[in-house]
């Protein structure tokens, strides 16, 4: 009997084709009776995502949201959560640097049944460099927001809907999964299953392009705290 599914899940997709291409091929092998997964045309400046789904108005296990404008990572996410028709929302990166046949996998394992709690998946077998700079932002990131944020940055992740109920106040980019994860380290629980990764199939990161990007990016993470922390508090 095949297990009923509550959730969605989400992964926007900005200029980067030949991954789309390659994570619609692998979810088809799942053969699912239902689009489990919405696929985000986050403003791409080409027209190829959506010519591939009229070439395949077949496809069972996806459908395609577009955005005209590029809302960044988080703003994608967030949008698309309009379009979820389940209890539970999962969002992932589209860069197939992580099987997304493997992801289904481990939220159908997990059977979420709380709203309250975040599953995020947590990476391992990655390249050694991308586990040790992880590993410092992640120590990091504790000691300045006081709490657990090891392995803090793009994983799958699945919540109840009700998270998107604030999605206005959320932030765009790359730093909304660290936004998730200590949301939920301050007002849920947080379960860690390991899904293993692997590296980027095509193309290249569009923010992640170097020492000075990344050491952007952190500084940028590290100064939402006091907006972050009046989310939550108006939460409570």
């Amino acid at each position: 009997m095949m297990k009923k599914i509550n959730f969605q899940i989400i992964a926007p997709f900005y200029n980067d084709f030949e991954n789309f291409k390659l994570f619609v091929e692998k979810i088809e092998t799942l053969n699912l009776r239902e689009k489990v997964f919405l696929l985000v045309d986050n403003g791409s400046t080409d027209n190829q995502m959506n010519e591939y789904f009229e070439k395949n108005d077949t496809l069972k296990s996806c459908e395609l949201i577009r955005i005209e404008d590029n809302r960044g990572f988080g703003g994608g996410v967030a949008y698309a959560s309009d379009f979820v028709s389940k209890d539970y929302v999962g969002w992932m990166p589209g860069n197939m640097k992580v099987n997304p046949t493997h992801v289904y996998e481990l939220f159908i394992k997990q059977n979420l049944t709380n709203q309250n709690t975040l599953i995020k998946g947590k990476r391992v077998n990655r390249p050694t460099l991308d586990s040790i700079k992880t590993f410092i932002f992640g120590i990091v990131a504790s000691i300045y927001f006081r709490t657990n944020l090891i392995d803090a940055g793009g994983t799958p992740n699945l919540v109840g809907k009700s998270f998107f109920d604030h999605k206005q106040l959320m932030p765009e980019d790359v730093s909304f999964d660290v936004y998730a994860y200590y949301y939920f380290r301050k007002l849920g629980n947080v379960v860690r299953p390991k899904i293993s990764y692997t590296r980027r199939v095509h193309g290249k990161s569009k923010w992640q392009n170097g020492l000075t990007s990344e050491l952007k990016m952190i500084i940028n993470i590290l100064g939402r705290k006091k907006t972050w922390d009046k989310i939550i508090k108006n939460q409570l």
